[in-house]
């Protein structure tokens, strides 16, 4: 569906005629004279309304106005998120039921802000190809290391690890050896990458131990995730270098994994089902239910943490 057109065959212009300055034209032109060379006719019979919200719809969004969606972007948010900000705040200038939130200068439209992302996204993240990502995490790998963010990645299979401050300590504490929580969401972006989390309890929630993102939800992928972890934290989950229990979304699919598997590799790790939800740090309600295969789990236990 084509959006309106801004071109309306309105009569209304602006002529703007420039003489010229020179000592013969200041002679004969009293204006050019007194430092007025310049004639305007103007034009102001238009045939559409001018102090309407659509008429301020067509308005150009300003500079200023991008650099601050820039600003957004650049602590993480999202477009949607990016907009809903954008637009609380001009609520809480200008008021709820204002004018100026249709103003396209200072609340432009979804696919203005949307080409603004995609330029945003290809000068700072690199193209969605895999290796455009990992040529960008490669030229930003100093920056990381600076600030104490660990960032490793596998190539083939494609696989990337993100360890914060904040998830380093969260290894230190006493619960990181005994639970971890593991889920996963897929169709993350166009490729349909997998985002992976875990997360220890503490006394104040979840904290995050690890960010993975992988091809998707194989067990070569996770082999390859779980491999990055243990080569970055020798010493992590306490010192103790794997828990003791696994936390995993329930589903029906896992149960039959689990009445298949259960004994195929002999493991003395207790596995718990459960049913829980994230939210995403700008506080929408993003949940995310994600199935992981027992089978996967069992493996990369047996395989990567723990040697019997």
């Amino acid at each position: 569906m084509r959006g309106r057109s801004k071109n309306t065959q309105c009569n209304a212009k602006i002529d703007i005629k420039i003489k010229l300055t020179t000592k013969d034209t200041k002679k004969k032109d009293k204006f050019v004279k007194d430092g007025l060379p310049a004639i305007i006719k103007i034009n102001n019979d238009h045939n559409h309304n001018i102090r309407s919200a659509e008429a301020l719809s067509f308005l150009k969004p300003s500079k200023e106005c991008r650099t601050q969606f820039e600003n957004y972007f650049n602590d993480g948010l999202g477009i949607s998120e990016s907009i809903k900000m954008h637009e609380s705040k001009l609520e809480l200038e200008y008021g709820i039921n204002s004018d100026e939130l249709a103003n396209a200068t200072i609340n432009p439209k979804y696919r203005t802000i949307r080409h603004w992302y995609d330029v945003w996204k290809e000068n700072n993240l690199g193209s969605s190809n895999d290796i455009s990502v990992l040529q960008k995490l490669e030229e930003k790998k100093k920056y990381y290391e600076e600030n104490g963010i660990i960032v490793r990645y596998s190539e083939n299979p494609f696989a990337i690890l993100v360890i914060t401050s904040i998830m380093k300590r969260a290894h230190q504490l006493p619960f990181a050896k005994d639970i971890a929580f593991v889920d996963s969401t897929s169709s993350c972006d166009i490729q349909s990458h997998s985002v992976t989390f875990m997360l220890a309890p503490c006394g104040v929630g979840a904290v995050p131990l690890g960010i993975f993102i992988t091809k998707g939800q194989s067990t070569v992928d996770y082999k390859a995730a779980f491999t990055l972890l243990k080569q970055s934290m020798p010493n992590g989950f306490n010192a103790q270098g794997f828990p003791k229990q696994f936390v995993i979304d329930d589903s029906e699919k896992q149960e039959k994994q689990r009445s298949k598997h259960s004994n195929q590799f002999g493991l003395n790790l207790k596995l718990i089902y459960a049913d829980f939800t994230y939210y995403n740090l700008s506080g929408d309600g993003c949940g995310i239910r994600i199935m992981m295969y027992l089978k996967m789990i069992e493996r990369f236990c047996s395989d990567y943490f723990i040697e019997f």
